[in-house]
């Protein structure tokens, strides 16, 4: 039998009032902005300049009919058809500065990318409350929850940079692979979306501490590490 008890939502989309950027479209960011969609939450822009291909279809929220596609435009179909809400899709890299959302998902192919982005568009901006920037490589992976204006996160989250060419840090470098690693990417989109809803909680006075700074986790054989800062 069915239970007919209804649970409170961990994160109210009634009373979430802000919005949120998914900015990279591929395995773990259209997981992101699907999960979003099916908490509830409407104010999402999803940004992303790349084309739909077929080894895509393994490990991306995306059907073999959505190739050729544009990601951020077939990832706005995707939500709306399940969800019924509708994003803002952008389908281009960002480049430029922007004026981001509050929210701000950070899941590009590459550190020049998140670097870019990062400089001319979130550090230091104080309309900027939150930044999750997720890396992930075949079995393990890490998620950052970076308060933007918070010097203490800044030179923490900027130590951990690289260059594209230095292959001692994971960074989805199998996204575009034809592997199937969909399951790693649900396990870090799962893991920012809780670092979201934890830090929520906290802004809203019904949680002692915030999220952590740092995860990183392995999935072969599972471990986890993390590690908090102030604020």
């Amino acid at each position: 039998m069915i239970s007919s008890i209804r649970h409170k939502p961990v994160l109210d989309p009634e009373k979430f009032r802000m919005g949120v950027e998914v900015i990279g479209c591929g395995a773990v960011g259209s997981k992101i902005a699907s999960e979003l969609g099916k908490m509830g939450i409407n104010q999402v822009r999803v940004s992303d300049g790349d084309v739909i291909e077929e080894q895509n279809v393994a490990n991306q929220n995306f059907a073999i009919t959505d190739v050729g596609k544009p990601k951020a435009d077939a990832l706005k179909e995707w939500v709306k058809r399940h969800t019924g809400i509708e994003y803002t899709s952008v389908a281009e890299f960002i480049k430029e500065p922007k004026t981001f959302y509050p929210i701000v998902f950070v899941t590009t192919d590459t550190m020049k990318s998140r670097k870019d982005i990062w400089e001319q568009s979130i550090r230091l901006k104080p309309h900027v409350r939150l930044m999750i920037e997720t890396r992930m490589h075949i079995s393990e992976g890490r998620v950052y929850a970076v308060d933007p204006c918070n010097p203490e996160h800044i030179k923490a989250w900027e130590s951990t940079l690289r260059d594209d060419a230095d292959t001692s840090d994971a960074v989805d470098p199998v996204c575009g692979l034809p592997i199937s690693i969909g399951a790693t990417a649900a396990f870090t989109a799962s893991l920012a979306v809780w670092q979201l809803i934890r830090w929520n909680k906290y802004a809203q006075g019904k949680a002692p501490r915030g999220p952590e700074y740092e995860t990183i986790y392995s999935l072969d054989p599972p471990q986890f590490v993390t590690r908090s800062l102030g604020g």
